[in-house]
C-alpha cells in the first residue's frame, strides 16, 4: 500500500508579520500623505470640493477640520441649512485652496450671511438687487422651495414710509 501525503501551503509566524508590518506601513504613509482643513463657517450641509484633475472630494456635513489628499483646490457647491447653495461658475477668485500635509490650511465660508441690496436707476425707475453673501464673498442663490416668505424691503423718506414691496426671482 502506498502512502500519499497531502501537501497544503503552510505560513510561519514570520511571513505574518512581515507581511502585516508591510500593511500597516503602508496605511501609515497613506495616513501621513493627507491634508487638514479648517472650515470656518456654520450652517453648511455640504460642500463640495474639485481637484485640479477634476475629481470631486464630498462632505456632508462637514466637521470644523476635514481631511483630504493634497493638492489644489475649488470650491465646487456648498449647500446651507435652509437649502441656500453656492456654485462654481459664481464663486470668487480668492476662494480656492491648497491643502498640505504639514501647513493645515483655512477655509472661510458659509455663515455669517450677509444680506446685500444694491439700487439702480434705470430712467424713473429705480431697481433693487438682493445678495445673500457669506463670510468667504462667495453669493447664494435662495432656495424657491422654502416655505419661508421673500426678502422684502421698506423706503421711508424721513420717518415717513413711501414704499414697500418685496423682491422677485429672477
Amino acid at each position: 500500500m502506498k502512502t500519499v501525503e497531502a501537501k497544503t501551503p503552510r505560513c510561519s509566524l514570520a511571513a505574518s508579520v512581515v507581511i502585516f508590518a508591510c500593511l500597516s506601513a503602508t496605511a501609515a504613509a497613506r495616513t501621513q500623505d493627507l491634508a487638514s482643513l479648517s472650515i470656518e463657517g456654520q450652517g453648511i450641509e455640504q460642500l463640495i470640493l474639485r481637484d485640479e484633475e477634476g475629481r470631486t472630494r464630498t462632505f456632508e456635513p462637514p466637521g470644523p477640520v476635514v481631511t483630504l489628499p493634497p493638492g489644489d483646490y475649488v470650491i465646487h457647491q456648498i449647500r446651507l441649512q435652509g437649502g441656500h447653495y453656492a456654485q462654481s461658475q459664481r464663486m470668487p477668485e480668492e476662494l480656492r485652496v491648497t491643502a498640505e500635509p504639514n501647513a493645515p490650511a483655512t477655509l472661510k465660508i458659509g455663515a455669517p450671511l450677509r444680506q446685500v441690496v444694491t439700487i439702480e436707476r434705470q430712467g424713473p425707475t429705480m431697481v433693487l438687487n438682493y445678495e445673500l453673501i457669506g463670510q468667504g464673498g462667495e453669493p447664494y442663490a435662495i432656495n424657491r422651495q422654502q416655505a419661508s416668505e421673500r426678502p422684502a424691503f421698506t423706503v421711508y423718506r424721513g420717518d415717513r414710509q413711501v414704499a414697500s414691496g418685496d423682491f422677485e426671482f429672477g
